[in-house]
């Protein structure tokens, strides 16, 4: 899916999209992914993201960086953009 504006995409949308580049910019920084950095990092941006949608996701990247790190799934660069093909790029 390709987006070029957040106008069309229900509230549920939005937060995941927010989220997910949240959490890449907070990643690809080499910052700790936590609800605190990518809730700054979505204010930063002009957006809002809510403190449960910044905790699934903080919560889900630190789950898949330990399996990563203990060789228990492998990289996916085919996959749709969704939260879990983000939380692999993180």
């Amino acid at each position: 899916m390709v987006v070029s504006s957040l106008e069309g995409l229900s509230d549920a949308q939005k937060q995941e999209l927010v989220a997910s580049l949240s959490a890449i910019v907070v990643g690809s920084a080499g910052a700790d992914v936590s609800a605190d950095s990518l809730s700054a990092v979505a204010t930063a941006s002009g957006n809002s993201l809510s403190g449960a949608w910044a905790s699934v996701f903080a919560t889900a990247v630190s789950k898949v960086r330990d399996l990563l790190y203990f060789g228990l799934v492998e990289m996916n660069y085919d996959c749709d953009f969704t939260l879990f093909s983000c939380l692999i790029f993180c």
